[in-house]
């Protein structure tokens, strides 16, 4: 058994023992539902989960908050990120601070909390289980930086949207060239980010992404140029379709 098994496991201990506390306001919640064990527990209060700014109106397809009554944003009218997008948070206040906890505290909890939120969001947006994608794919980081953290936001946010979804997860089909952290790049910097960041690995099975619609999962939106190159990839991979769900969006 690996050793976040071991530690998700006493956490699930200790939450139905002791307690689970909201991630944000720190007080308690209500026990572990026993009865539904396969239920997204949101680790989130009901009072915080109305403090957290929302994007309710936004370009279908690349999730920018718009004026109510407008469904494409003027880029997108001629150039769309992705076929859909989806980021149900907006990245200030509470969404930042659950995004940073995620990345940087090694915040599973804080994932479960941003997740609902996109399985909400999920649910508006697509009709019915046949519209879903094929696969979720986490976009991937640099090896360095999955070393030194030791998990992947992205890979933690899909989590539990397999889940609740049914829908395959696919973190091994990827891998992306080592640079430095988009964090400390400008805005003029991100946008040149190159072609080849992404690629397939070798050993992915040819074809495997053929006619298949696929969703990528991050946990903030800002330039859309990571997106829009890993997209790219998808696309001359075979992919038909590619959408974004995005925990946030800056």
């Amino acid at each position: 058994m690996r050793i976040s098994d071991v530690k998700r496991a006493a956490r699930f201990a200790t939450d139905c023992v002791v307690g689970d506390i909201c991630v944000l306001c720190q007080l308690p919640l209500t026990p572990y539902r026993w009865h539904d064990p396969l239920a997204l527990n949101s680790h989130i209060c009901p009072y915080c989960r109305t403090a957290v700014a929302l994007n309710p109106n936004s370009c279908q397809h690349c999730a920018r908050p718009l004026p109510d009554g407008q469904r494409i944003c003027g880029r997108c009218i001629t150039a769309p990120l992705v076929d859909m997008a989806l980021a149900p948070v907006l990245h200030q206040h509470c969404g930042a601070y659950l995004v940073h906890q995620l990345k940087f505290h090694r915040g599973e909890r804080e994932a479960s909390a941003l997740a609902s939120f996109l399985l909400a969001a999920v649910h508006q947006r697509y009709p019915n289980t046949n519209a879903l994608p094929d696969l979720l794919i986490p976009v991937p980081i640099a090896p360095w930086t999955q070393l030194r953290r030791g998990y992947n936001p992205s890979d933690w946010l899909a989590r539990p949207l397999q889940q609740q979804l049914k829908v395959a997860v696919a973190n091994d089909l990827l891998t992306r060239k080592s640079g430095p952290s988009q964090r400390s790049l400008t805005r003029q910097q991100r946008l040149r980010l190159a072609t080849n960041t992404f690629t397939l690995k070798s050993k992915v099975a040819p074809r495997v992404l053929d006619l298949r619609h696929v969703a990528i999962i991050d946990d903030v939106l800002t330039t859309g140029a990571t997106v829009a190159v890993l997209a790219g990839t998808l696309r001359r991979a075979g992919a038909a379709r590619v959408d974004i769900w995005c925990a946030t969006r800056a």
